[in-house]
This record gives C-alpha cells, structure tokens and sequence, in this order.
C-alpha cells in the first residue's frame, strides 16, 4: 500500500474525533495492510447524506489504484412490502424492525471471514420501484475496504448492537432535525408524491426514525464534517 504522508486524523479514546472526508479517507488507507480487509460502518439518520458522502468516499479512496473499495447499503435488506403487510408494517417501512438484521449479520459475517476466497453477493434497494434486488452487487474477494453505509448500524440495542463487532472504524453524519425534515420532504416530492402526501410520510415516519437514532445510537469513531449542501 502507498498511503499518502500527511498524518490521519488522531482518535481519542474517550470522544470522537471531528474530520473532513479528505481526512477520513486518509486514516483508512494508514489501516491498511497488505492482507486484511476494513470494513467501515458509516451511519446518520436519513437525509443526513450517508449515501452522497459514501459514493464521495469511495471515489476519493479508489484514487489509489494499489486498493479496491466497494459500498454495502442497509437498504438493501429492507424487508419486501409482501412482508411489511403480512406482519403489520407497511406504514412502518424504513423503521428498525423492517429490517432483515439476521441477514445483514450473515452477510457482515462472510465479508468479514479471514479466508476470503469467494466473493459476497449483496442485495440493494432500489428507491424507484420500492423494493430490493437480490444478489444486485458482487463483493469482490480481493476487495480491501468494504463500506457499509445505513441509519441503524450503531444503534445500542438488539438486534443491531450486535453488528458492531464486525467493524473496524465507526463513522457518524450528524443534522439538525430541520435540515433532515426538508431533504426527507423533498426527497418524497422527487418520488412524485404531493405536498401533503410527503409531508405526511416525513412527521409520521421518518423523523421519529431520525429521531431514534439520533438518541440511541452508540458511540462512532469519528464524526465526518459533511457539507449539507453535498447532500
């Protein structure tokens, strides 16, 4: 590996530590070695830009042709609306408990093996049509950096307490509530849903989401400075 020389952004112990994209990219490639494999969880709430600044991440790290760095989303392992509706949870979607954390622990669990001979299919969601594509994205064994990008990965309780094993580096993306209610409405607008309509999915959904993870999340490494207007 040939990372650059200026120093990675120091982390105390006791508080996370502050730094730009350009400097998390840094302490990511002073990590690695020759043999082993960083997998970097990248957490917010949603509209917190997680998803821009991770694609931003993953282009400034695959810069260095020695690395190969690929992106895991959360969303991938929302449950199918098929579900939803059998347990009761549609007008839920996108919270905790539509999830398959089991299956994203399984997932974590081969991408973290130290015998990395197979490559790891992934799923992905697809925002248009609502859904998840199975199997949509190949891990490549020889990838390097895996980023898991998602809201609920550092949350303290059960179930999702007990991917934190499985990371090497814990990355926050906080926002102030207003900010996420905005990009979240028009976020719904983009996906042709009226005013009314978006506003609606925003307060009865997902600030509660925002909220919960804003309050229970556990502790991160660092805390990437992102500029909102990235995202």
């Amino acid at each position: 590996m040939t990372p650059s020389d200026s120093q990675p952004a120091l982390i105390n112990k006791n508080l996370p530590s502050e730094v730009s994209l350009a400097q998390l990219a840094d302490n990511i490639l002073k990590r690695l070695t020759d043999h082993n494999r960083l997998v970097i969880a990248i957490s917010g709430p949603p509209g917190s830009g997680k998803s821009t600044a991770t694609d931003a991440l993953e282009a400034m790290l695959a810069q260095n042709k020695e690395i190969k760095v690929q992106a895991v989303p959360m969303d991938g392992f929302h449950y199918d609306n098929a579900i939803l509706q059998q347990l009761g949870l549609t007008q839920r979607k996108g919270a905790p408990d539509t999830f398959d954390v089991g299956g994203l622990d399984a997932v974590l669990n081969r991408l973290t093996t130290k015998k990395r001979t197979q490559s790891v299919a992934v799923p992905v969601f697809d925002r248009k049509r609502d859904l998840s594509l199975a199997s949509a994205r190949l891990i490549d064994n020889k990838t390097n950096v895996v980023l898991i990008e998602g809201n609920y990965l550092l949350l303290k309780d059960g179930p999702w307490s007990q991917l934190k094993k499985y990371f090497d580096l814990c990355v926050n993306i906080p926002c102030d509530e207003e900010t996420l209610r905005l990009r979240l409405v028009e976020r719904w607008k983009n996906l042709n849903y009226d005013d009314p309509t978006a506003n609606l999915k925003v307060e009865l959904n997902d600030m509660p989401n925002a909220k919960l993870i804003i309050r229970e999340s556990g502790f991160a490494d660092i805390i990437l400075k992102w500029n909102k207007s990235n995202s």
